[in-house]
C-alpha cells in the first residue's frame, strides 16, 4: 500500500523460499555468534543468561526471537567476515554479499523508524 515502509527492492526479486532459507541462515548465523561476538559488555552476557532462564520452560530458546535492531546491526558488520569463512562458490558468495549490502542499507535508512527498539522481553543495556 502507498504509505507504507515496503521492504527493500530486492527481496520483491527474490523468490520466496530463497528469502526464507536466507532468513533462516540469518536467524542460525545470530543465534549462533550472539554470544560470541555479538554482545559486547558483562551486562549484555549476564542479560542474556537471564533471558535463557525466564525462557527455559520453553521447548526451544532462540535469540533472534527476542533481540532486536541493535544487534542484529552487529551481526552485520561482521557478516562479511563469517561468509568469508563459509563453504559457498563464488556465485553465491557473490549474492550473500549483494544481499548484505541491501540489507545494511535497508537497516541504514530505517534507523529512525523504531527498528533499535528492543523486544519488550529485553531491557536495554546500552
Amino acid at each position: 500500500k502507498a504509505g507504507e515502509d515496503a521492504a527493500p527492492a530486492f527481496l520483491s526479486k527474490v523468490p520466496a523460499e530463497q528469502r526464507e532459507k536466507f532468513g533462516a541462515a540469518l536467524c542460525s548465523y545470530f543465534d549462533t555468534f550472539l554470544k560470541l561476538r555479538l554482545l559486547y559488555s558483562k551486562s549484555e552476557e549476564r542479560q542474556l543468561a537471564r533471558e535463557k532462564t525466564k525462557w527455559a520452560a520453553r521447548e526451544e530458546f532462540s535469540p533472534s526471537q527476542i533481540y532486536g535492531g541493535e544487534h542484529l546491526i552487529r551481526l552485520l558488520s561482521i557478516l562479511g567476515e563469517l561468509l568469508a569463512h563459509a563453504p559457498v562458490n563464488e556465485q553465491r558468495a557473490g549474492e550473500l554479499a549483494a544481499v548484505h549490502a541491501d540489507l545494511g542499507a535497508f537497516m541504514t535508512r530505517n534507523l529512525g523508524k523504531g527498528l533499535l527498539r528492543a523486544a519488550p522481553e529485553v531491557e536495554r543495556m546500552v
